[in-house]
C-alpha cells in the first residue's frame, strides 16, 4: 500500500505531462491552421478580379498591408511543414522571393496590377518570418520576442491607411444618399484625383445650412475636374443626382460623367452637360432618363465614379460644389 502511494505522484505527473503535451500539440495544430488560412486568404484575394469586390479601392489599401503577414506566415508554415527547410532555413528567403514574385507576375496576366512595392512588402514579411524562426535558435527567446514585436509594429504601420479608409467608408455609408461630406475629413477618401486643385472653403455665416463647400481651381490642362469615388455603389431606388453649384462666370459649362465598375479609361460611361451660373443654385439630373436617351448602358447597381469637370476651351477659372445627394 505504501509503495502504491509512493508511485501515485509519479503516475499523476506522467499522465499530466502527456495531457500537457497533447494540449500543446493541439494548440500548435490550431495555430498552424489559422496561419495557413490567413496566408491562403491573401493569396486567393490576390488572384480575384478587382470587380469582384464592392470596394476595390479600400480592399487595395488593406491588401497592401496584408502582403506582410502573408510573407511572414509563408516562412512559418514552410518551416513547420517541410523538414528539408528546417535543416536549410536560409532557403526560405530565396523560395519566398520567387514565390511572391510569381504571384505578382501572374496577377498582370489576369487583369490585376502587379506591383514592385507589394513584392518588397511580401519579401519583408518573409524575412521577418525567417528572423522569428531562427532568432530563438541563435540568440534566445528574448530575440524572438523582439523580432515579433518589430513585425507587429511594421504591420500596424502598413495597415493604418486601410483601417482609416474602412472607418471613413463606414462614415460615408452613414450619410448616404449624400455622396460626399464637406463638413468632415471624410471627403478626402471620396476625392480621387486633383486634390491639389481642390480647396475646402467656408460659406459666409448664416448663408447655408452647411459650413463648407469644395472649390476646384482649373489648371491649364485638358478637361480638368474632380473625380469622386462612389462608396455606396448601388443606386437602385434613386432616380436623381442633385447638388448645388456655381461657377466663376455667369455661364459656366459643367460636364458630369457617370462611370460604373466596367468603365475603363473613359469608355462605357455616360457624359452630360449643364450650364451653371455664378450664384449658388440647385441642380438635379434624372440620370436613368439621361442614360436611356443616349442609350448608355450603365449598371446603376455597380457605380464607380462621379466626375465633374470643365470645358478647358471655355473661360472660367473655377467651379464650386456642395450637397451632392441622390433623390
Amino acid at each position: 500500500m505504501a509503495s502504491a502511494l509512493w508511485y501515485t505522484p509519479i503516475i499523476y505527473s506522467s499522465i499530466k505531462t502527456r495531457q500537457d503535451s497533447s494540449l500543446t500539440s493541439l494548440a500548435r495544430i490550431i495555430g498552424n491552421i489559422i496561419l495557413l488560412m490567413g496566408a491562403s486568404a491573401v493569396i486567393i484575394f490576390a488572384f480575384l478580379p478587382e470587380g469582384t469586390f464592392q470596394y476595390p479601392y479600400i480592399l487595395s489599401l488593406v491588401m497592401n498591408a496584408m502582403h506582410f503577414p502573408a510573407g511572414f506566415f509563408f516562412s512559418f508554415f514552410c518551416f513547420v511543414m517541410v523538414p528539408f527547410i528546417r535543416r536549410h532555413h536560409w532557403l526560405l528567403l530565396v523560395i519566398g522571393t520567387v514565390f511572391f514574385a510569381g504571384i505578382e507576375y501572374f496577377q498582370s496576366m489576369i487583369g490585376r496590377t502587379s506591383s514592385l512595392t507589394d513584392l518588397i512588402v511580401s519579401d519583408l514579411g518573409v524575412f521577418f518570418g525567417w528572423l522569428f524562426i531562427v532568432s530563438k535558435r541563435r540568440f534566445g527567446r528574448k530575440a524572438r520576442y523582439l523580432s515579433l514585436t518589430v513585425s507587429l509594429g511594421i504591420f500596424s504601420y502598413l495597415i493604418t491607411p486601410g483601417a482609416t479608409a474602412i472607418y471613413n467608408a463606414y462614415q460615408a455609408q452613414q450619410i448616404f444618399p449624400q455622396l460626399i461630406d464637406m463638413e468632415s475629413s471624410v471627403h478626402s477618401l471620396v476625392i480621387t484625383k486633383a486634390e491639389e486643385r481642390i480647396v475646402r472653403k467656408q460659406h459666409p455665416q448664416n448663408y447655408m445650412n452647411n459650413h463648407y463647400y469644395l472649390r476646384y481651381n482649373k489648371p491649364n490642362t485638358k478637361w480638368p475636374g474632380i473625380n469622386l469615388r462612389i462608396i455606396q455603389q448601388d443606386w437602385r431606388g434613386y432616380s436623381h443626382l442633385c447638388f448645388q453649384a456655381k461657377g466663376e462666370i455667369e455661364k459656366t459649362r459643367l460636364i458630369v460623367r457617370f462611370d460604373d465598375q466596367d468603365s475603363v479609361n473613359g469608355s462605357n460611361n455616360s457624359t452630360h452637360t449643364l450650364w451653371i451660373s455664378n450664384k449658388w443654385e440647385d441642380y438635379c439630373m434624372d440620370y436613368p432618363a439621361l442614360f436611356e436617351k443616349k442609350q448608355d448602358h450603365i449598371d446603376i447597381s455597380r457605380m464607380k465614379e462621379l466626375k465633374f469637370f470643365l470645358d478647358h476651351r471655355m473661360p472660367g477659372a473655377y467651379f464650386d460644389l456642395d450637397n451632392i445627394t441622390l433623390n
